[in-house]
């Protein structure tokens, strides 16, 4: 079992391995100067650490004054004066004034990340679709689309780029950066080599790439609070099911995130084959679609309404199922806090309603209760952190020309 849970790498070997990009497992902030390219990012104007860490700050606090950003970050009053006004000046950050709802005194004065005629590119490959998304600097989705992998593939994906150039076209913003998500197991439509060669003959602005979980994840850890643990694994159930373990770092930094192969967790060796060559995976009875099927749901994307018609009846036995798959991870991760993520939270609860009531309460090796909650993301969180954390080099670089084998 554990060799199930981190062997995304060796899983990499047996698709499609992608030459110049190297492996996709594990992700660590990148800086785009030493990406070979010859490309110069929006972000790499940031010169100093702490130019750096006070941009993160701000991005990830919706409003936040000097002196919290102070606070936060362990700066004088002084430097974060100074690094903010040049941020300012380069069009990243502005300021923001919040009426003051007492009877004396200056209306707050808030720092928010700016940059409007910025954008990034998230882009989410999965076995049958592809999603796609535009941020601005903060998140703030502008633009999404999908394209279907079924039929002409190939062709949907050229109409869809055309779509997207459009769209920057109309609306007047310069894209700075795109991140592509891409899955475990290659969809048989169109080879992810051949379709992040598509992709990146498009625009002359760094690209990462990286797993879909990872992306989500880095979505997640956005919204976390700062006060929360050092680490958490992350579990989206979107399709199938997929993780990864975040270890955080200090503020400002980014984090460390391992992709952990949540569905492929072992709950039956004399169970039905699964497509990563083990048997009774919790994927094949836990996960949303394989709940859809079981309930006589034949579409390869469910909806929101039709997981929320699956019985009791079956949602019962994959929760049970659900449950052992998280704990061994946990045990095996030594973690402490869950979340889970994927389609909308009343969806999840609706299906995995129990899982609070099963885990919580459970001790880690390190004897820390588990504790798990839903989080609220659905299903855009990938693409959303894909486009965000291509801003920050999040992710491993594509070299250009991409020169992709297949094995």
């Amino acid at each position: 079992m554990i060799s199930n849970l981190l062997s995304h790498e060796q899983f990499l070997d047996s698709w499609n391995r992608i030459d110049g990009i190297g492996p996709i497992g594990s992700c660590r902030p990148q800086h785009f100067s030493e990406m070979d390219k010859g490309v110069i990012s929006l972000l790499s104007q940031l010169q100093t650490e702490g130019e750096r860490k006070i941009f993160w700050v701000i991005q990830k606090h919706d409003g936040i004054s000097r002196t919290e950003i102070a606070e936060l970050t362990g700066l004088t009053s002084s430097a974060v004066t100074q690094i903010v006004k040049r941020l300012i000046e380069m069009d990243l950050v502005a300021e923001t004034e919040t009426p003051n709802t007492r009877s004396v005194g200056r209306n707050r004065i808030n720092v928010v990340v700016s940059g409007h005629q910025y954008c990034s590119l998230g882009i989410v490959m999965r076995r049958w679709d592809v999603q796609w998304v535009v941020t601005r600097l903060d998140g703030q989705l502008l633009y999404t689309t999908e394209t279907l992998l079924t039929g002409s593939a190939r062709e949907n994906v050229a109409a869809t780029l055309t779509q997207v150039n459009g769209w920057l076209s109309q609306s007047g913003r310069e894209l700075v950066s795109v991140g592509i998500g891409i899955p475990t197991f290659a969809t048989k439509s169109i080879p992810i080599p051949e379709f992040l060669d598509s992709v990146r003959e498009q625009w002359q602005v760094p690209y990462v790439t990286s797993s879909n979980a990872c992306y989500a994840a880095f979505a997640e850890e956005r919204t976390v609070v700062d006060s929360s643990p050092h680490s958490f694994l992350y579990v989206f159930a979107g399709g199938g099911i997929g993780g990864a373990v975040v270890r955080r770092r200090p503020l400002g930094e980014l984090p460390d995130i391992h992709v952990v192969e949540a569905g492929h967790v072992g709950i039956d060796p004399q169970g039905e084959p699964c497509i990563c060559g083990n048997r009774g995976c919790v994927e094949l009875s836990a996960s949303p679609i394989a709940l859809a099927r079981a309930a006589g749901i034949r579409s390869l994307s469910p909806t929101k309404n039709e997981l929320c018609r699956v019985p009791e009846s079956l949602t019962v036995k994959a929760t049970q199922d659900f449950t052992y798959g998280l704990t061994s991870i946990a045990n095996v991760l030594d973690v402490s806090d869950v979340i889970l993520g994927g389609y909308d939270e009343p969806v999840l609860r609706h299906l995995y309603g129990r899982l609070p009531q099963l885990m919580n309460g459970h001790i880690t090796p390190s004897g820390e209760p588990l504790f798990i909650r839903f989080s609220n993301l659905g299903l855009q969180a990938a693409a959303v952190g894909a486009a965000v954390g291509a801003i920050h080099g999040f992710g491993v670089p594509v070299s250009t020309p991409l020169v992709a084998n297949q094995h």
